[in-house]
């Protein structure tokens, strides 16, 4: 799920915090890096669910013939992601994991961990915390809007409230590794120091840093 690089609503706290006034470039970079993790993830159908509606030339060139394109329903985040896998299940997908646009380092091995539950379990919720107290993945095999409404978005208590509701409602809740999504400036710092537990060298992301020498 994505928000489209030139929306100047994505990552407002963290360009204020570097003192950046047009942040295009920097949202573009974290995209495509994170576009690229999942292109490395094996057998998987894979689609760009994007923000505003309006901005879908700009969301083809960026999914490249490389992702299907959908443009994201509904208001709040909950609604967002509660409407995309709807429409997801809708198109004929058997199990749909959605992560993040901001996650140019994860790797690919934790996406592939929860693409292997979502295959093996009857009806699992699978979610990878990230350090935050949100989620950088959220999988499923049949949809549960139940788990998404209700929950304190834009807090620390984002993933304890979904697995709580998901508990609730009787369904089996497997954890992948924790990881951190571009929130703010130490978060981004992260991106230039040495790889560890697999994580990406995300270069576009990489390149916008040393080319702004004062910021690492």
């Amino acid at each position: 799920m994505a928000r489209a690089p030139s929306d100047a609503r994505g990552k407002t706290r963290l360009l204020k915090a570097l003192g950046v006034d047009d942040g295009t470039d920097l949202r573009r970079a974290i995209l495509l890096d994170t576009l690229d993790v999942v292109q490395r993830v094996p057998d998987v159908e894979r689609v760009l669910v994007f923000a505003p509606g309006s901005v879908g030339d700009e969301i083809a060139s960026l999914a490249d013939g490389k992702f299907h394109v959908l443009p994201q329903r509904g208001g709040d985040l909950g609604e967002r992601i509660e409407h995309a896998f709807a429409d997801l299940f809708a198109l004929g997908y058997s199990a749909v994991a959605i992560i993040g646009s901001d996650l140019p380092t994860l790797p690919g091995e934790h996406v592939e961990r929860g693409i292997d539950v979502l295959r093996r379990e009857v009806d699992p919720v699978v979610l990878g915390p990230s350090t935050d107290g949100g989620y950088y993945l959220v999988g499923l095999r049949s949809n549960h809007p139940e788990i998404f409404r209700g929950i304190p978005w834009s807090t620390a208590e984002v993933l304890a409230a979904t697995v709580t509701a998901a508990e609730a409602h009787h369904l089996s809740v497997t954890l992948l590794p924790s990881w951190y999504d571009i929130d703010s400036i130490d978060d981004l710092r992260r991106v230039l120091q040495p790889s560890r537990e697999g994580a990406l060298k995300p270069r576009r992301t990489g390149a916008w840093l040393a080319a702004r020498p004062g910021t690492e």
